[in-house]
């Protein structure tokens, strides 16, 4: 809480609260007292996590506690007559809660930054970070820092080096800012430490304790010169929060967030979606505006490293040129973080890296920059977009056994005045441990309405192969062509935690505000399924596909509004590298093996990984059938399926083809000889049921491995012989295949 007054005014409506909430149990208004007292209970809860003397902490929390138990004594006397209170996940209380719960990383509590702690003394009784191998194999011990200056006021980062910890994204990071300042004057990077001095610098009086060998050689990022202290003081500070020295890796657009606040941009180099001419333009005018910083990575894979480049895998390098020669070719400026010659006593760890390139600045051609480097990481200025809104939620999965969950939450833009204004959207995961704990995290966003009541169906999904990734952020831009109305987010979570923090900021250049998502619609559904040896029938193109698994969904009219249309959604979660698809058909509610496009009700044609959705309006209540399938036949998984309508209804599986009955499989070929068509009906593969001793029901379907167009027939015949000749026949079935 930023000011007093503030903290007065949150106290003032946590007592109004309270006093009304016991008006209204005395008044006998149960249900409305028990979310009074609930709400005031939180507001309270907020209070006491910004209250830092013991006294008045303690009083709030005695008020908290009675509060609680009012609510509780009604809960248990009119159980009958309490709804459930809804959670308002947007409020001041609720978002604080979630912030609070990130400050925990790795069992250590990082407190939350407060402007007091500007002028603040070191936190001496912290631990130091734990060293890494290759420091300790060096003997490093912890010692004071060199008599040397903290920073010089014209600081770059030509001269800032990687020593002996394996964190070239973190160095990579430190030298594009410190270059960014060189050149525009922004303090970037060396602002993060404090206290500073009147120009924004940090002065020499932090906790500077700093690894180094018996002799006092330091063992982590310093300057070539060793004349300045800062660059090692931010690295042991950023060791400190991802648990030691002994870093795992990540990349230098993570890093430099973590430590300046510019928004992360990802892009890999050799996607199909790499737009290079375009690409170029954005990073060439963001560079030379002083709006972004780059750096770029090589992959994990040797194989993919062209032997004569020098360069090494799993490796960042800082850019600190971006230009255009006059012959018209486009180059980027590189340089390696490592140093360029070992120093004495070297040998011991990450012999690789001393096969980097040199630190003298290399130039690489923009036209084959994919042949050298998987990814460019940028990192944007936030100060260049002119409206900006953040929010801090969670994510909560159903249950224990659920593989994730999805949450939606919307952007209301006012982009009528600007059309096709860009929008940049970041989701970042709070990080409860630096370990790899398999947590994704994935966002698409499609154009939406506003109120439920007057609401279209999701038309545009801006980014449709939007995967999840393990990384911490997630970044997205697209162009606002919605007008006035709101934009969905749908954001999808992966992993073991039964909760998850995250905060979603968007920025643009016209207004924007996040708000929440559509209230649930009234009637709910929860189906966990799964894509088993005998129901995995890939796409709608292979022969297998009706075995998928199918649901039998049946909307019911309501009493009072007799004719009354549906609204209809319906997700599918499962693996995040499994591509999955939702078709809704017009059906009796039988098996589907095929269908015409004229059946489909709601669905796409295109496959996403790990969640698809689909929602309609206005159906008329009746029974339709639910085909989830993965695109190739033969994927197991499991899935989950969650129904959201606006009239009451069923959902049932659909019985497997021939459920309950014997069955027996053959294969045939038309070939000549056996190809006699309409015309010729015995000149047809021809196969033998026997043994078939009384009265019984046969079921008969074909499939064929070839994609046969909309005008092809295929019909099956079942006729009585007595192993002589046709006595009787009769067409059983007929369909279209499309």
């Amino acid at each position: 809480m930023k000011k007093p007054s503030e903290y007065a005014v949150k106290l003032k409506e946590a007592q109004t609260t309270g006093t009304r909430a016991t008006q209204l149990e005395h008044a006998g208004s149960f249900d409305q007292a028990f979310e009074l007292y609930i709400k005031a209970a939180q507001s309270y809860l907020f209070l006491i996590r910004h209250t830092h003397d013991p006294v008045p902490k303690q009083r709030l929390r005695d008020v908290s506690k009675a509060l609680l138990d009012r609510a509780e004594r009604i809960k248990k006397a009119k159980k009958d007559a309490i709804r459930p209170v809804i959670r308002d996940r947007l409020s001041v209380e609720e978002q604080d809660s979630v912030v609070e719960r990130g400050t925990t990383i790795s069992g250590e509590r990082f407190g939350r930054w407060k402007e007091a702690d500007r002028d603040a003394q070191p936190l001496t009784q912290l631990h130091q970070p734990p060293l890494s191998p290759g420091q300790l194999a060096e003997g490093a011990v912890w010692t004071s820092s060199p008599p040397i200056p903290m920073i010089k006021e014209n600081y770059s980062g030509v001269h800032i080096v990687q020593d002996n910890v394996d964190d070239c994204s973190l160095v990579a990071a430190l030298i594009v800012g410190a270059e960014h300042h060189a050149k525009f004057g922004s303090k970037l990077v060396a602002s993060s430490l404090f206290p500073q001095d009147s120009k924004g610098l940090p002065v020499k009086t932090i906790d500077s304790s700093l690894p180094a060998t018996k002799d006092g050689r330091l063992l982590s990022c310093s300057t070539v010169d060793g004349d300045e202290m800062w660059p090692s003081l931010v690295e042991k500070a950023y060791m400190k929060l991802m648990g030691g020295y002994d870093f795992r890796g990540s990349n230098s657009s993570i890093d430099l967030y973590a430590i300046s606040g510019w928004i992360p941009e990802y892009i890999p180099l050799r996607s199909s979606q790499f737009l290079s001419d375009r690409i170029w333009t954005r990073i060439y005018d963001g560079f030379m505006q002083g709006h972004c910083v780059v750096t770029l990575g090589t992959g994990s894979d040797p194989s993919t490293i062209i032997p004569s480049s020098g360069l090494v895998p799993s490796h960042n390098y800082a850019v600190v040129g971006v230009r255009v020669r006059q012959d018209g070719v486009r180059e980027l400026q590189l340089i390696n973080p490592w140093r360029s010659r070992r120093q004495a006593g070297t040998g011991t760890f990450a012999q690789d890296l001393t096969e980097a390139l040199p630190r003298e600045p290399l130039c690489v051609t923009w036209d084959v920059i994919s042949m050298f480097f998987s990814s460019i990481y940028l990192n944007w200025d936030p100060e260049k977009f002119s409206f900006r809104d953040s929010v801090h939620c969670s994510i909560r999965k159903p249950s224990p056994i659920a593989q994730g969950q999805s949450t939606i939450l919307r952007v209301q833009l006012n982009s009528a005045s600007a059309p096709d204004s860009e929008v940049c959207l970041l989701l970042t995961r709070h990080q409860r441990t630096t370990a790899d704990t398999g947590e994704f995290l994935g966002l698409v966003v499609g154009q939406g309405g506003g109120h439920r009541a007057d609401r279209k169906p999701t038309r545009l999904a801006v980014d449709a192969d939007t995967t999840l990734t393990d990384g911490p952020h997630v970044f997205y831009r697209f162009k606002a062509t919605n007008g006035d109305l709101p934009y969905d987010i749908h954001i999808s979570y992966r992993g073991p935690s039964a909760e998850l923090g995250f905060t979603l900021c968007a920025f643009g250049h016209v207004p924007l505000k996040i708000i929440d998502g559509p209230t649930p619609l009234p009637y709910l559904h929860n189906i966990t399924g799964k894509w088993s040896e005998k129901a995995a029938g890939g796409n709608h193109t292979c022969p297998t596909f009706m075995n998928n698994p199918q649901y039998k969904i049946t909307l019911s009219s309501l009493p009072d509004r007799p004719s009354a249309l549906a609204e209809l959604e319906i997700r599918c979660e499962t693996a995040k590298d499994c591509p999955v698809n939702l078709k809704l058909i017009r059906s009796r509610g039988d098996r589907i093996a095929e269908f015409e496009d004229r059946d489909l009700v709601a669905g796409s044609a295109t496959y996403s990984y790990g969640l698809d959705a689909c929602h309609t309006t206005d159906i008329r209540p009746d029974t339709y059938v639910l085909v989830v399938s993965t695109f190739r036949a033969g994927d197991e998984e499991t899935f989950e399926l969650s129904f959201g309508s606006s009239l009451p209804m069923t959902v049932t599986l659909v019985p497997p083809e021939g459920a309950g009955m014997f069955a027996r499989s053959a294969k045939g070929s038309w070939e000549p000889g056996f190809d006699g068509g309409r015309s010729d009906i015995l000149n047809n593969p021809t196969f033998s049921l026997t043994e078939i001793t009384k009265p019984t029901s046969i079921k008969c379907t074909t499939a064929s491995t070839l994609f046969l167009p909309h005008y092809t027939d295929r019909r099956v015949r079942l006729c009585a012989s007595d192993g002589q000749q046709q006595i009787t026949s009769t067409a059983l079935q007929q369909w279209t295949i499309h």
